[in-house]
């Protein structure tokens, strides 16, 4: 399976630098150019699939991709991004005043530590992995749009290369961008391209 793990188009949330978990902010104008701009490219692709997260910003990016290819966009909780509970919509100095304790166990062990009422990485991986395998075997030999969140692809990756979850801070993706991994197992997987975003700058 071909998977393209496309990251949503900008939001306000994104804009004023806020944290955002399962909020459900829509797309502003540069967060509908930009997932124009990824429909525009991906309709170059064959494409057997478009699913998303059932938040809106990933529903109304996906919506687009899909259009384009004449499919349906496949809602899968598992693609969610990271729950982060009491911290959603806090700017990173709220944040930091608010919550210094978890801060600082984010800082020592950033898998294991839960967002005040949210998740941690750790649980997030574990049900984006087991969305992507679900992909896999109903899709094994297609090629599949998944239009999910920056936590979420992150963990993925970092599954799909065996990397420590602590491996999230190495890692930057941009809003609109496409990271393409090719699965032929799920324990045989190749990373294609990470952060693809020249489509974005057109």
């Amino acid at each position: 399976m071909d998977l393209l793990l496309v990251r949503h188009g900008e939001t306000d949330f994104n804009k004023e630098a806020r944290v955002l978990g399962h909020t459900d902010c829509p797309l502003n104008h540069v967060g509908r150019s930009q997932a124009r701009a990824a429909a525009a490219v991906l309709e170059k692709r064959q494409i057997d699939s478009v699913c998303a997260s059932p938040l809106v910003r990933a529903l109304e990016t996906a919506r687009d991709i899909a259009a384009v290819k004449g499919l349906e966009v496949e809602t899968i909780d598992g693609l969610k991004e990271a729950d982060a509970g009491d911290l959603d919509g806090l700017k990173v100095e709220e944040m930091h005043s608010k919550f210094p304790e978890f801060v600082k166990n984010w800082k020592e062990d950033i898998g294991n530590t839960p967002m005040p009422g949210g998740e941690s990485l750790v649980q997030v991986q574990e049900r984006a992995w087991k969305a992507t395998t679900d992909l896999f075997a109903r899709h094994p030999k297609g090629t599949v749009v998944a239009v999910t969140h920056n936590f979420t692809i992150i963990c993925i990756v970092c599954k799909a290369l065996n990397l420590p979850i602590s491996y999230f801070r190495k890692f930057d993706l941009d809003l609109g961008s496409i990271t393409s991994i090719k699965l032929n197992a799920p324990e045989d997987i190749v990373l294609e391209s990470l952060n693809e975003r020249r489509h974005l700058e057109a």
